[in-house]
C-alpha cells in the first residue's frame, strides 16, 4: 500500500482549539445580546461588542462573515 505524502499548510498553525473557538464565539454572542438589548441593532457597533468581550477587532471576521451574519447568530441564540 502506498501512502500519499501529507501536504503541509503554509503559515502558522492556529493558536486556538475547537473548544476555544466555540467559547470565544459564544462569548461574542452573549455580549452581543446584552449590548443589542440595551442599545438596539442600529445603534450597536461591533467595536463595542469586541471591546466588552475582549476580542481583537480583526478576529471578529474569523467568527462571523459580517454584522448581518452576527445578527443572524444572535437571533438563533435568542
Amino acid at each position: 500500500m502506498n501512502q500519499l505524502p501529507v501536504k503541509r499548510r503554509r503559515g502558522r498553525p492556529p493558536k486556538f482549539s475547537a473548544a476555544s473557538y466555540q467559547n470565544t464565539r459564544d462569548a461574542l454572542i452573549q455580549v452581543g445580546l446584552g449590548v443589542l438589548t440595551e442599545k438596539g441593532y442600529s445603534y450597536t457597533g461591533i467595536d463595542e461588542i469586541l471591546r466588552q468581550a475582549g476580542v481583537p477587532k480583526g478576529s471578529f471576521y474569523h467568527y462571523f462573515d459580517n454584522k448581518e451574519a452576527f445578527g443572524a447568530a444572535l437571533i438563533e441564540a435568542y
